[in-house]
């Protein structure tokens, strides 16, 4: 199933004549996630804006820290992505 979601601080920005195919899932959480146009996005491609857990191994068990977020990511013009 393909998903956009937007969480708290998200935003996503999806220009002229892309192309999302089966179950993308793209996840803006806490930054901005731009997929420029003329841009393809293949079948299973996950884009998230945070990791969702700390960096550090030993520090991700512990649930009072702040997940690592991104500041933002851009996808170019005319890019094709592929799992």
């Amino acid at each position: 199933m393909s998903q956009l979601v937007v969480g708290d601080g998200g935003e996503i920005d999806i220009g002229d004549d892309v192309v999302l195919n089966n179950n993308f899932y793209i996840f803006a959480y806490g930054a901005k996630i731009v997929i420029s146009m003329k841009t393809i996005i293949g079948s299973n491609l996950q884009i998230m804006s945070f990791n969702g857990h700390q960096m550090n191994p030993s520090n991700r068990r512990k649930y009072d820290q702040p997940n690592q977020f991104i500041s933002g990511l851009i996808v170019g013009s005319e890019i094709m992505l592929r799992f």
